[in-house]
């Protein structure tokens, strides 16, 4: 039995209390156990060791980084395969913070490393290269394992919410096995975790349902009032091959061409990153007290709450972005005086760490320190975080954004509406809440660029034409009154018009999309009640 990441050891510890049960303290099968421990910090192995000592099992403890080595200091195999069991709480850490533990190679050299042993383990398997640290845990862990051998991870939610899942449901085909992952829906899993986090367990053949699946088990318990032997019990066979649980929210008569991914629609990119928001993003006070010059203040939507509608107005924008590509002595000359007041002030002004913001990383590389690159806008603004409310922004009068959304230039660009119709739709914010992934904090959903780009929405080109006035009628009637929470939005005669329109149109069954909404707001519940937990 093997954990990668043994840290203090309370895992290894637990599992000599399972062993306890299954075999017997003083049996000849529990007496012949193999407790093997990893880790990469010295300290907490001397804790292990002490928590271990006694246990009635053999113990082996080693110091080296799972990911990388092979082989410990001495040269010797730290980790002999096959296991019977590799168990642990691995490591969470997003893709761009993954560094070498001990220190010797670079960010970059150290993920080629890890990757060329996974790909040596699974070969052709494609990596995704926004893959968190735990992805690579569970990866190993799977190579390790015998014939019969089993995996039980703790592992953040967001493994089975993002793109890179894909990598995990490959490593279990090719090592023919099937997986569970059980996830409270009501509360924090684990009260201690950073991250939403369930329990992974992956076994040889069906024994959870289809190789190379991932079956999701959703509980209303917190994990630790739960009968994990109930809750991970084979499904009957004949349930095998049924829906997997969170394909059971799609509406009667989606099939899975009526739906693409939003990259099938146009191109996503990143709007404005400002480097410094608080310099770029001047509040009212700050302009009038330096009487900033209009032509240096352009409209711009900073957050996702600034739009009370879909269609958002720059003449309605309460953001100003400061746009300035003259030199000081350019504007002197121009009589600019306020623009040049207020650059004047801001050089003088120091982050809480006494960086001046000129020299600030993200900007002291640019030739004016201060004249930020407005790339060119899209047709549709889709935001980067989900809180209660569901919105893509159709903006009008050459509105800048923030990195807080992203931009969808649609393709063809003469079907903004009818786009705008769709992402706005209930079938959409159903996918906005089976996809991208949560946090904790305040249960907020987030969808990074490859996320939102894999968004499964329903598809324009599947669109009968003989709904179309329908569908532009509802939506413009939507688009252009404030939006309302969700539960009162839902029960708007426009917006259950849209719906209807839009299902009639891809040919779904009559209640569809009222079923839709319903469980769009039983999973909007869920996240928040998570939330709540904390």
């Amino acid at each position: 039995m093997l954990d990668p990441a043994c840290g203090n050891g309370d895992i290894l510890l637990g599992m000599v209390e399972v062993m306890r049960g299954v075999a017997g303290a003083e049996s000849k099968a529990f007496g012949s156990t193999l407790l093997h421990g990893n880790d990469v910090q010295l300290a907490a192995l001397q804790e292990a060791e002490r928590a271990l000592m006694g246990c009635g099992a053999h113990t082996e403890l080693t110091r080296s980084d799972f990911l990388r080595a092979e082989t410990g200091p001495s040269g010797a195999p730290t980790m002999t395969a096959p296991y019977d069991c590799v168990v642990g709480n691995p490591p969470y850490l997003r893709h761009a913070w993954i560094r070498d533990p001990v220190g010797q190679m670079n960010s970059a050299r150290y993920r080629e490393t890890i990757e060329l042993r996974l790909e040596s383990v699974f070969p052709g398997i494609e990596l995704d290269g926004r893959s968190d640290l735990s992805v690579f845990f569970v990866l190993l862990g799977l190579s390790l394992l015998g014939p019969t051998g089993s995996l039980c991870f703790v592992l953040p939610s967001a493994l089975l919410e993002a793109r890179y899942r894909q990598v995990i449901t490959s490593a279990l085909r090719m090592t023919d096995r099937s997986a569970a992952f059980l996830e409270s829906a009501t509360s924090r899993s684990f009260p201690s975790a950073a991250v939403n986090t369930g329990i992974l367990v992956a076994g040889p053949g069906c024994m959870f349902g289809e190789v190379g699946q991932v079956r999701r088990i959703s509980v209303h318990q917190r994990l630790d009032q739960v009968e994990l032997s109930s809750a991970f019990a084979p499904p009957p066979h004949s349930a095998a091959r049924a829906a997997p649980a969170e394909d059971r929210d799609l509406p009667a008569g989606l099939a899975g061409d009526q739906l693409v991914p939003l990259r099938c629609r146009g191109q996503l990119v990143y709007p404005v990153k400002t480097g410094l928001n608080e310099f770029f993003y001047p509040t009212p006070d700050l302009i009038e007290r330096f009487s900033i010059e209009d032509e240096y203040l352009v409209p711009a939507i900073k957050s996702p709450r600034e739009a009370k509608r879909i269609v958002f107005d720059a003449q309605n924008a309460s953001t100003r972005l400061f746009v300035c590509r003259e030199t000081k002595g350019e504007l002197s000359q121009a009589g600019k005086a306020g623009a040049l007041a207020y650059l004047r002030w801001a050089e003088a002004q120091s982050t809480s760490q006494g960086i001046g913001w000129p020299d600030l990383p993200t900007l002291r590389g640019r030739k004016l320190w201060y004249a930020v690159g407005v790339p060119p806008t899209g047709d549709v603004l889709c935001p980067r975080f989900f809180d209660r409310r569901y919105l893509f922004v159709a903006p009008l009068g050459g509105v800048i954004a923030d990195q807080t959304f992203y931009w969808l230039t649609l393709n063809p660009r003469s079907e903004r509406d009818l786009a705008s119709a769709v992402l706005n739709c209930s079938l959409t914010h159903l996918s906005l809440e089976r996809h991208g992934r949560t946090g904790l904090g305040d249960g907020v959903r987030q969808y990074a660029l490859c996320d939102m780009a894999e968004l499964p929405v329903p598809d324009t080109d599947r669109v009968d034409e003989r709904f179309l006035h329908a569908i532009l009628d509802a939506y413009r009637s939507v688009a252009n009154r404030d939006l309302l929470p969700v539960p009162e939005e839902y029960s708007q005669p426009d917006r259950v018009a849209l719906d209807a329109a839009i299902g009639q149109s891809l040919r779904l069954a009559r209640n569809a999309m009222g079923r839709a909404r319903e469980s769009v707001l039983r999973l909007l519940e869920q996240r928040m009640a998570r939330a709540r937990s904390v």
